[in-house]
């Protein structure tokens, strides 16, 4: 008798451990479920952040990406966010400092050319070539650069080093493009050139205004904008403004390829 008694409260005592394990794993699951059931409420709000920013709604955007630096989450891409969100509102002192931000972040993934670039506007927007110079140095090159993106840094480049005074390592970098810029230097448009020349040409329409200011009037009708022979009254991109000198390139080659056809049948 004593030890069927015994045979039972052990038995008991396994089924007690055995349910006591079995509501242990059901309460675990159900913690990790209501976690999971609350984070996907709450959402990520660094893709939040995204989705304002695609939308332009940039004040939404920043103060998405500024949770997502509270919580850690992806803070490198947050910051990055910022930045975009503050340069699409010309804000580019705040934009500067987001990206040195996100530059100080440690990542696996390593960043590409394109913040350096970023940085570098940033700098000549604020009137700081010198800084520009180190930025565009920097990014040039990179694992993972566009041939586009580097082509451009190196443009940029040359800005800043004309900024900055240092012509000639200005010079070089116009070598390093084919372009051979000995003998060549810029004059100032004066009244007496509009007897000399055919054709007075313009980049854009504040050209145009100067120009006219400069010469009094166009009686002979010589003055154009260079896209006028390309058939649009287009003006030519300002790089100086826009940071992209491969549009202003497309545009300034298509005026020149537009002016020269019209020359060619009066040769």
């Amino acid at each position: 008798m004593k030890k069927r008694n015994r045979r039972r409260r052990t038995k008991k005592r396994r089924a007690n451990r055995i349910a006591v394990g079995i509501l242990t794993v059901v309460f675990l699951l159900l913690c990790l479920f209501l976690y999971l059931c609350l984070t996907v409420w709450k959402g990520n709000p660094s893709e939040e952040g995204i989705e304002y920013l695609k939308n332009g709604q940039y004040e939404e955007a920043i103060e998405q990406f500024g949770q997502a630096v509270e919580e850690e989450i992806n803070v490198a891409d947050a910051y990055r966010g910022i930045g975009l969100a503050c340069w699409e509102q010309e804000d580019y002192e705040g934009a500067r400092d987001a990206f040195q931000k996100a530059l100080e972040q440690k990542t696996e993934q390593p960043f590409t050319g394109t913040i350096y670039n970023l940085l570098g506007i940033c700098e000549m927007k604020l009137n700081n070539p010198a800084s520009a110079k180190d930025y565009f140095q920097l990014g040039i090159g990179l694992k993972g650069n566009s041939a586009e993106l580097d082509r451009e840094m190196k443009y940029n480049l040359i800005v800043a080093f004309e900024q900055t005074g240092d012509w000639e390592s200005a010079k070089a970098k116009l070598a390093e493009h084919g372009i051979d810029c000995r003998g060549k230097h810029a004059v100032q448009l004066a009244r007496a050139d509009y007897a000399k020349y055919d054709f007075l040409i313009g980049m854009d329409s504040a050209n145009i205004r100067n120009m006219y200011r400069m010469l009094g009037s166009d009686p002979e009708n010589k003055v154009f904008k260079l896209l006028t022979f390309a058939g649009s009254d287009r003006d030519i991109s300002d790089p100086w403004y826009t940071g992209d000198f491969d549009a202003a390139y497309r545009d300034v080659l298509e005026g020149c390829r537009a002016l020269l056809a019209s020359l060619l049948p009066k040769l």
